[in-house]
């Protein structure tokens, strides 16, 4: 599943190829959402962005004790920009799991989610828990997030960028240019229902957490970018040595700040931790930290210089898409260093040939 304002490759993969291309045993079905971007393709198995709303969805929103959705979005002129209500594309993902297990003679479904797509499996899990249709216990073998907006994303509320806690923490030219940057690069579409959605603290994320307490005890998976600014400070010229300030602020992806790993929670500055619990052999949560250094008293062009390198960085959230290659985690069985795709290729590859790769606490 893909992320905001993004398409849908169908029966193709494109995002994380180099991944995707070295699971076995698979059958590989892009998620198309409703008003998705990706035009039409029998081909590829993509319909018109305008057909796939679920029949009485808001109804269905309704019964799952008020899920919020956007009654504009799924009764207006279909906007085809991948910007969709979220807990429309929950609901189909929902019934698109039920078929996918039925057609193939009952084979529970994997899923992989990136940035939206992360919130939209949660929104389902949640939704499918809730009005106990016995999906996400029994139809689905395991859940993949990779920089998943699990609890909200402060590029989303972009007007109030300015209020979020870690803009303080240096007066740092490169923060602020990134921000618009990103923006500019993505075209958040700030007046859709998915923009909304995604802002820390929004009634979605409110409602898909608080409905969170008991999910499926399935396998869960979950990556997350650490971009850190580590500012050395050494007092009196350096005769009593130097310390780094800062290293514990992270900046998470770039995009999407760490947040807590904990399911219910609703950071107000949103995040994309998550742990179902504590880790075990198939419940893990891997960190792709990539530290940077930064002296205030670097002339203003070093600064400039190092938020070029931070948003060019392959565990930005817009990068990791194409550069997990290049990111590195700890392998949770041996816990040396190894990529962060090919990680995830081992534990995707034990779920999809029934040999699982067992994590070690």
């Amino acid at each position: 599943m893909h992320g905001i304002n993004e398409e849908s490759t169908g029966i193709t993969t494109t995002d994380f190829k180099s991944m995707f291309d070295r699971v076995t045993n698979k059958k590989y079905v892009g998620f198309v959402y409703y008003e998705d971007l990706a035009p039409a393709s029998p081909v590829l198995g993509i319909p018109d962005c305008r057909d796939g709303l679920p029949a009485d969805v808001l109804t269905k929103a309704a019964s799952a004790q008020g899920m919020p959705i956007s009654i504009s979005d799924a009764t207006g002129t279909p906007n085809c920009d991948g910007s969709s209500d979220i807990g429309i594309n929950a609901i189909k993902l929902d019934e698109q799991i039920q078929k996918e297990y039925h057609d193939s003679g009952n084979q529970p479904v994997i899923l992989v989610g990136y940035s939206m797509g992360g919130s939209i499996i949660r929104g389902m899990l949640a939704y499918s828990q809730t009005v106990n249709d016995h999906v996400a216990e029994t139809m689905i073998d395991s859940v993949s997030f990779i920089h998943g907006v699990q609890q909200g994303s402060y590029l989303a509320n972009i007007g109030q960028v300015a209020a979020c806690s870690f803009c303080g923490f240096f007066p740092v030219p490169p923060l602020s240019s990134g921000i618009v940057g990103i923006s500019d690069l993505i075209h958040l579409p700030l007046n859709r229902p998915a923009s909304q959605e995604l802002q820390e603290g929004s009634a979605w994320f409110r409602w898909v957490n608080s409905h969170s307490s008991h999910l499926p005890p399935i396998p869960f998976f979950n990556t997350y970018g650490d971009l850190r600014i580590v500012a050395p400070i050494c007092p009196v010229f350096g005769l009593y040595g130097c310390f780094n300030y800062g290293d514990n602020t992270s900046l998470g992806d770039d995009v999407v700040l760490r947040g807590t790993d904990e399911p219910t929670d609703t950071s107000a500055e949103g995040g994309q931790k998550f742990l179902n619990g504590p880790r075990g052999a198939q419940n893990w949560e891997f960190v792709q930290l990539h530290r940077y250094t930064w002296d205030p008293l670097y002339p203003p062009s070093e600064s400039i210089a190092l938020g070029q390198a931070m948003f060019d960085a392959p565990e930005q959230h817009l990068n990791v898409r194409f550069d997990m290659g290049q990111t590195l985690v700890n392998d949770c069985q041996t816990n040396a260093s190894i990529s962060a795709d090919d990680e995830l290729v081992l534990l995707l590859n034990g779920r999809a040939n029934g040999t699982p790769y067992n994590c070690k606490p």
